[in-house]
C-alpha cells in the first residue's frame, strides 16, 4: 500500500470517528435536560460541564460536510450529487417528519381508534406542509434545514478550481471569522459588561452562519497542520471551553431571576467557534 492509499484511508477512518462521535455528542445533550431546569439543584454545575464539552457536536457535522462534499465532482456529477443527498438526507427528513405528525397528534389518533370522544384532527395541507418545513412537529428537526440550504451551496464552492480551493476559502475564512465573530462578541461583552453600545450589522454572507463552518472544515480536513499552529488551535479550545463552562456557571448563578444565562452560548459565538478546529486537529 502506498503512501497516498495509506493516508486517505487514514482520513476516511477519522472522518467516520468524528461522525460518530458528533452523532454520540448530540445524543448527550439531548438527554441532559437537566441543565436547562432548577440551576439551584446541585447537579447543575456538572449538567453545565456536559452541555459545554459537547455543545461542538451540531457544528461539526456542518464542518464533515464540507470536507466531505465539496470535493464530490472527485466522484460523481452535480447531478449524481443532488440524487445522493435526496435518497440520504431528505427523504428521512421527511419520513420522520410524518412519524413526528403522528407522534403530536398521537392522542387525538388514538381516541379516534378506540371511539373516545375528541377534538379531531384539525391537518390542512398548508398546516401539514408548514409543520414539516418549519420542524413544528418535532423541532429537534431544525438541523436538516440549513443542512439542505448548504447542499445548494456546495455546487458553487466546488467550481472554484480545485488547486485554489484552499487558498480562497481559507481568505473567506480570515475574513469572516474577524467581521462575523470577532468584532460582534467583543462588542457584546462591552455592551454586556461596561454598558455600551456599539451598532456592528456588517457581514461576509459567504462565510456566514453555517457555510463558515462548512469552508473551515474543507480548509482543516485539506491543510497540513504544523505542531505551533495546532497548539495555538488547542489553547483557543481550551480557551473556549473554560469561558462556556465558568461564563454560564457565574452569569446563571448571579441571575436574579434564575434563568440560565446564554450570553456565551450559540453557534455563531467566538467562544463557540475556538472549540471547533480542535475537533479536526486531534
Amino acid at each position: 500500500m502506498n503512501q497516498n492509499s495509506i493516508k486517505r484511508n487514514s482520513s476516511i477512518a477519522y472522518i467516520s470517528v468524528m461522525n460518530v462521535f458528533a452523532a454520540v455528542s448530540v445524543v448527550i445533550l439531548h438527554a441532559n435536560v437537566s441543565f436547562w431546569l432548577d440551576r439551584s439543584k446541585p447537579y447543575w454545575a456538572t449538567a453545565n460541564v456536559i452541555e459545554s464539552v459537547f455543545y461542538f457536536a451540531v457544528p461539526v457535522f456542518f464542518m464533515l460536510s464540507g470536507a466531505t462534499l465539496i470535493d464530490y465532482q472527485d466522484r460523481y456529477s452535480t447531478k449524481e450529487f443532488f440524487k445522493k443527498r435526496f435518497k440520504k438526507a431528505v427523504i428521512p427528513f421527511l419520513a420522520w417528519s410524518v412519524v413526528g405528525l403522528l407522534w403530536a397528534y398521537r392522542k387525538v389518533i388514538w381516541a379516534m381508534l378506540v371511539g373516545e370522544p375528541n377534538e379531531g384532527l384539525d391537518w390542512t395541507f398548508l398546516k401539514v406542509v408548514n409543520g414539516i418545513v418549519n420542524t413544528k412537529f418535532r423541532d429537534i428537526y431544525w438541523f436538516f434545514i440549513p443542512l439542505f440550504c448548504i447542499y445548494m451551496v456546495i455546487p458553487l464552492f466546488a467550481s472554484v478550481r480545485k488547486e485554489k480551493r484552499v487558498k480562497i476559502f481559507t481568505y473567506i475564512i480570515g475574513i469572516a471569522l474577524v467581521i462575523n465573530f470577532v468584532i460582534p462578541f467583543g462588542l457584546s461583552l462591552l455592551k454586556h459588561y461596561a454598558d455600551i453600545d456599539f451598532g456592528w450589522t456588517y457581514k461576509i454572507y459567504v462565510g456566514f452562519e453555517y457555510l463558515f463552518f462548512v469552508l473551515v472544515g474543507y480548509v482543516l480536513h485539506k491543510r497540513e497542520i504544523r505542531l505551533a499552529f495546532r497548539l495555538l488551535i488547542y489553547a483557543a479550545a481550551l480557551a473556549g471551553l473554560l469561558a462556556h463552562i465558568l461564563g454560564t456557571y457565574f452569569e446563571t448563578k448571579a441571575d436574579p431571576n434564575g434563568n440560565v444565562v446564554q450570553f456565551y452560548k450559540g453557534y455563531y459565538n467566538l467562544r463557540a467557534f475556538c472549540i471547533l478546529p480542535a475537533s479536526f486537529c486531534l
